[in-house]
C-alpha cells in the first residue's frame, strides 16, 4: 500500500491500526452512512463507489480478492474522503482476505485430509480393523473453524481493542457452522471408502457454508447470528492485516487437526492411554521421552502408552499403532502433542471432554493475552486429542516402550485419589473385560501397603474359569492337567484344576 502522499503517510490518523480506527469514530460514522443508503447496492460495492477512487466495480466475497482492493491513503486524502472511510474500507478488504484465506486453506486442507485417509488407516489402525469410529464429525469441524475465526482475538496487545468485532465474528462463525453441518449418529462406523466419501461431503458442506456466509456478510445483510459486517469490523478488528494468517498456514493447521481427531477416535478404542505421575523432577525419565509431557501446573509428568496383550496372559506397554509416523512430513504431529493435548483436555473435562468444554477452553485462550494460542499450538492444543489419562499420583508405574522384564508390564491399576476414578478410566480406555489386566494389577499391587486390590472397583471381576486358567498356566502346569485327565479321569482333573486355580489366584 502506497504511503507517498505527505497528507497521510506521516499522519497517525491514517495509520491502519485499531487506535486510529477508533479515533476516527469509524463505527458510528460508518453506521450512519450505511443507514442513509437505500440498500439496493450491496454494502461493499456501495462503500467502494462512495469514497477514495470511487471504484465502479468493488466486489468482495469468496474468490473475489482482485476486485476487493483499495488504493493507498493518498487517494483518499486527495479526494477529501474522510479518514473513517479509509479505515472502514481497509477493514472490509482485510476481512475479505481473511474469509478467502480460511476458505482456500480449508478447501486445500480438506482435500489433503481426504486423500490421506487410506494412508491414515494403513498406518495408525490395526491391519485387521481398518474401520473408522467416526461418529459425529460436526464438533470437530466446528472446533477447528472456531479456532480459525478466533485468531483476531488472539492477537496479543491489540486483542483488547478489537474484542467487540472479533468476538462478534467468532459468535457468527459458531452459529453459522452449527446450523449448516448435519451430524451423523455418534456410533457411526465407516469403512475407508465410506470415510472418504463422508469427509468429502463434510468438506463440501463447509465450503458452501463459508461461501454463503461471506456473500451475505459483504452484502450488508444479517446472517444466522443476527449480525452484519458492521458488527464484524467494529473496533478496528480487521483494519490491521497482521491478524490474518496465510491460506497455507490454515491448510496445514486444518489437515493436522482433522488427522489428529481421526487417529484419536481410533486410538481411543484401542487401549491407548496416558499415565500421570506426580513429581517435581522435570527431568523425569521413567517413561519414553518420545511422548513425555511435563506440566509445572500439574506438578507431574505424563507418558503415552498402548497396552499390548500376549496369547499367554501377558502384556506390555508399547507404542500406539503408527506413533513413529505421526511426525512425518504428511502429518507433522509429535508424540508430545498427543500427550500434551490429552493431558490438558483431561484436566479441563475429565473423561467427558465435550464441545462445551472446548468452547470454554477457547474463551480462556482469548482472555489469556496471547499466553495461550490454539492456532500456534496446533495438534497440541487442548482437546485436539482426548486419550484417557490415569492419574496414578505418587506411584510411578511408567516404563520404557516394550519393556518385557515383567510378565504383565506396569499397568494403570489405580487412578485418582483412593483409586476412585479407576472404573471410569478402565471403561473409556476400553480395557473392560481384560483378565490379563486384572491379573497384572493383582500382582502389581500385592507388595504395596497403601493400596488394596480387593477394594478397587474395576467395573468387572476376575473370571475363575478353565479357559482363563489355561491361558495363565505355564507349559508344565498344562502338561500336568493333560496327564491328569488321561490317567486319572475327571476326579483327578478336578482336583488338579482346583490346585492350579489356587496357584493363579
Amino acid at each position: 500500500m502506497s504511503q507517498s502522499n505527505d497528507r497521510c503517510s506521516a499522519n497517525p490518523a491514517w495509520a491502519a491500526t485499531p487506535a486510529a480506527y477508533i479515533a476516527a469514530d469509524t463505527d458510528n460514522q460508518l453506521g450512519s452512512w450505511w443507514a442513509s443508503q437505500s440498500g439496493d447496492v450491496p454494502f461493499a460495492r456501495a462503500l467502494g463507489q462512495s469514497f477514495g477512487d470511487q471504484r465502479t466495480f468493488f466486489e468482495c466475497g469468496i474468490n473475489r480478492e482482485p476486485s476487493c482492493t483499495i488504493s493507498g491513503c493518498d487517494v483518499f486524502a486527495r479526494s477529501d474522503s474522510p479518514v473513517w472511510s479509509y479505515q472502514a474500507l481497509m477493514s472490509v478488504m482485510n476481512l475479505n482476505m481473511y474469509f478467502n484465506a480460511i476458505f482456500d486453506g480449508v478447501v486445500a486442507g480438506q482435500l489433503g485430509y481426504t486423500n490421506s485417509i487410506p494412508q491414515i488407516a494403513k498406518t495408525f489402525f490395526p491391519p485387521q480393523d481398518e474401520t473408522f469410529p467416526f461418529g459425529d464429525a460436526a464438533p470437530w469441524i466446528i472446533a477447528i473453524l472456531t479456532i480459525l475465526f478466533a485468531l483476531p482475538l488472539l492477537a496479543g496487545e491489540t486483542a483488547a481493542l478489537i474484542g467487540v468485532g472479533a468476538g462478534a465474528l467468532l459468535i457468527g462463525s459458531t452459529t453459522t457452522v452449527n446450523d449448516q453441518l448435519e451430524p451423523l449418529p455418534a456410533t457411526n462406523i465407516l469403512s475407508v471408502v465410506e470415510m472418504q466419501n463422508y469427509a468429502s461431503q463434510y468438506g463440501e458442506s463447509t465450503r458452501h457454508t463459508l461461501s454463503e456466509w461471506a456473500n451475505t456478510t459483504f452484502q450488508g445483510q444479517k446472517d444466522g447470528s443476527d449480525k452484519t459486517i458492521l458488527n464484524y469490523i467494529a473496533g478496528g478488528a480487521f483494519v490491521d492485516s497482521k491478524v490474518i494468517p496465510t491460506s497455507k498456514e490454515i491448510e496445514s493447521f486444518y489437515k493436522a487437526q482433522m488427522a489428529s481427531r481421526t487417529i484419536n477416535a481410533k486410538w481411543s478404542t484401542s487401549r491407548v492411554f496416558i499415565m500421570f505421575t506426580s513429581t517435581l523432577d522435570e527431568d523425569n525419565i521413567s517413561g519414553p521421552n518420545q511422548t513425555k509431557y511435563y506440566s509445572r501446573e500439574d506438578s507431574g509428568v505424563y507418558y503415552l502408552y498402548q497396552m499390548h496383550e500376549g496369547n499367554r496372559m501377558t502384556s506390555q506397554l508399547g507404542k500406539p499403532e503408527g506413533l513413529d509416523d505421526l511426525n512425518g512430513t504428511q502429518f507433522g504431529i509429535s508424540g508430545q502433542d498427543v500427550t500434551k493435548s490429552s493431558a490438558r483436555a483431561f484436566r479441563a473435562g475429565g473423561f467427558n471432554y465435550t464441545q462445551e468444554t472446548q468452547m470454554k477452553e477457547l474463551e480462556a485462550a482469548m482472555a489469556s493475552n496471547n499466553t495461550l494460542d490454539p492456532f500456534a499450538e496446533g495438534a497440541g492444543w487442548s482437546g485436539t486429542w482426548t486419550i484417557p489419562v490415569c492419574d496414578t499420583g505418587k506411584y510411578d508405574w511408567n516404563v520404557q516402550y516394550d519393556d518385557s522384564t515383567l510378565r504383565y508390564g506396569r499397568l494403570p491399576c489405580c487412578c485418582g485419589e483412593n483409586c476412585k476414578d479407576t472404573k471410569a478410566f478402565v471403561e473409556v480406555a476400553n480395557i473392560v473385560g481384560s483378565q490379563t489386566f486384572l491379573r497384572g494389577c493383582y500382582e502389581q499391587l500385592k507388595p504395596l501397603a497403601g493400596i488394596d486390590f480387593e477394594k478397587i472397583d474395576y467395573g468387572y471381576k476376575w473370571e475363575m474359569t478353565f479357559q482363563v486358567a489355561w491361558l495363565g498356566w505355564s507349559d508344565g502346569i498344562r502338561a500336568g492337567v493333560v496327564i491328569g485327565m488321561i490317567v486319572g479321569g475327571t476326579v483327578v482333573f478336578g482336583l488338579l484344576l482346583c490346585c492350579c486355580c489356587a496357584i493363579l489366584g
